[in-house]
């Protein structure tokens, strides 16, 4: 796919693993403190299979869709989507122990947007609130789990 977008982010945080993966894991609080998030909501879940409602906003644009997410904890979560605007969106948290008490995050993205002309203006959303995802995640850490 000519138009697929990666991105990968990597984060040494002070906290355990599974402390850490409940958080990233809490889908339902995104909206408490991603940028970005205007709502999110699971619709349905099956073990550790979730369906979940997003809704992103900026740049003047909102947009609903849902993603697949399978929890494997406190491994890692991947998630899966193709509704508008996306044609393609597959995200995988990893978190790796660095003993008893730290944790690497990776964060890796990768996606293909549907429609030319929103294109553009997605991509810069989308690339915003993907970095800006890591970052919001650790201040989270920092004040939930001290």
């Amino acid at each position: 796919m000519a138009d697929l977008r990666r991105l990968d982010m990597r984060r040494t945080l002070p906290f355990p693993r599974e402390e850490v993966f409940d958080l990233v894991a809490d889908v339902e609080r995104y909206p408490e403190y991603l940028p970005g998030w205007q709502a999110a909501r699971i619709l349905e879940r099956h073990g550790a299979d979730l369906l979940v409602e997003q809704e992103l906003g900026g740049f003047g644009i909102r947009q609903r869709f849902n993603t697949h997410a399978r929890l494997e904890r406190p491994v890692q979560i991947t998630i899966e989507g193709d509704q508008a605007p996306f044609r393609r969106l597959h995200q995988t948290w990893a978190f790796d122990a660095l003993g008893e008490r730290s944790t690497l995050v990776r964060f890796d993205v990768e996606y293909a947007l549907r429609g030319r002309l929103l294109n553009r203006l997605v991509d810069r959303l989308c690339q915003h609130v993907f970095r800006e995802t890591m970052e919001a995640f650790a201040r989270r850490a920092r004040a939930k789990l001290r």
